[in-house]
């Protein structure tokens, strides 16, 4: 919670600047919550955290215009572009939030407009509130003040997170889905990659998982152009050329390597492979109500979700052979095939013990004289004794 922000609904910095969400596109009427035409809904792959609020995101394109793809990683949005986030509990909306592409002056503060709105009760409209607010509504959602919301989006280029390459690179579950096919598809890019084109975070579903977690929820301030490179030096963003979890910048200034702040942290390395207890990233990750936590503003309680995602990922964890290294395996529980398991060691293990006889059954469905061989296979364990 925010003590020293008050919420300030009148206050406004800019001339013809919108003091009610009505006056901002988004609706064609808000009282029946009617969107405008031209306003599409869409929603990132890898979601930023918002202590369990529900979120419901919109972009609205001038028309005509297309999105400058000449850097893949990051996006440039034509003058006139908004974007909206709703936040909503309980099914009421609390918060939307608006961020509209101004000018092109090289000053973000005069380039682009971000002003976060407070739903009233009778949610008939919402109040432009320039400082933020604590606990609005009676619940204990904070809204941040405009400083705050560049804090977080001035390491973009576009100023706009979770509308990008990688965010939108998923199969689409219906024709209307805004994904990156879909863009290509409706000339909406200018320079367009190869019809049929994806970029997801890299690796198997779990390395995937946290991989992508850490983009969406800590890469925008750790990335080179981010508020925390000066103090870190550490990347925790993707970039869509980074095709193997191994070779990416986040594994690369993670693992091994010593932990810069907070200096009087109990563990003394970023990541350490195969301990997230030893890890100082997922200490700091489950740690809130003080100046160790991480993320440092806008959350207040801890997402154990994405924390253990990201542990698994550190502890080895797997849900397929993608998600590990070329001399590992994922082996599941006895049983289990095609479940979350570890990453293993797979090498020459077998030597005096492969004159044993002891029959094993593999997940592929074949016998193997042994568990050596079947290790060395790389095959997890479906049952011991011959398969059927």
């Amino acid at each position: 919670m925010r003590t020293s922000e008050t919420a300030h609904p009148g206050a406004s910095p800019r001339t013809n600047e919108p003091l009610l969400l009505s006056q901002t596109g988004l609706y064609s009427n808000i009282i029946t919550k009617q969107i405008a035409p031209g306003v599409l809904l869409y929603a990132p792959t890898h979601a930023l955290w918002s202590d369990a609020a529900d979120k419901r995101r919109w972009i609205l394109l001038p028309p005509g215009t297309k999105i400058d793809t000449s850097d893949m990683d990051h996006w440039r949005f034509p003058i006139g572009t908004k974007f909206f986030k709703e936040f909503a509990l309980g099914g009421h909306p609390i918060e939307t939030r608006l961020i509209e592409h101004l000018a092109d002056t090289g000053d973000a503060e005069v380039d682009y407009r971000m002003t976060p709105f407070i739903w009233r009760k009778d949610e008939m409209d919402a109040d432009a509130a320039f400082e933020g607010a604590s606990d609005v509504l009676g619940t204990d959602h904070d809204v941040p003040s405009r400083n705050d919301c560049f804090k977080c989006h001035i390491g973009d280029t576009g100023k706009v997170l979770g509308f990008s390459a990688l965010q939108l690179s998923r199969m689409s579950s219906s024709p209307s889905e805004i994904t990156l096919s879909w863009l290509v598809a409706q000339g909406k890019l200018s320079a367009p990659p190869p019809p049929g084109s994806n970029f997801p975070a890299p690796g198997g579903p779990a390395t995937a998982a946290a991989l992508g977690y850490l983009h969406a929820n800590c890469g925008h301030c750790h990335s080179e152009n981010g508020l925390a490179w000066p103090d870190t030096q550490m990347v925790l963003r993707l970039s869509v050329s980074e095709r193997d979890p191994l070779g990416t910048q986040i594994h690369k200034t993670t693992f091994g390597v010593p932990l810069q702040r907070p200096q009087n942290a109990p563990y003394p390395l970023r990541l350490v492979s195969r301990h997230a207890d030893q890890s100082g990233l997922i200490y700091r990750m489950s740690t809130r109500g003080t100046h160790e936590q991480m993320p440092p503003i806008a959350t207040e309680k801890v997402d154990t979700q994405g924390l253990g995602a990201v542990t698994a990922w550190v502890n080895g964890g797997c849900s397929s052979q993608s998600d590990c290294n070329s001399n590992e395996y994922c082996d599941p529980a006895p049983g289990a095939c095609g479940g979350a398991g570890t990453c293993k060691q797979s090498g020459n293990v077998c030597t005096a013990a492969a004159a044993q006889f002891d029959p094993v059954c593999g997940c592929n469905g074949r016998t193997y004289s042994n568990d050596c061989f079947r290790i060395g296979a790389r095959v997890p364990l479906k049952h011991r004794g011959p398969c059927p």
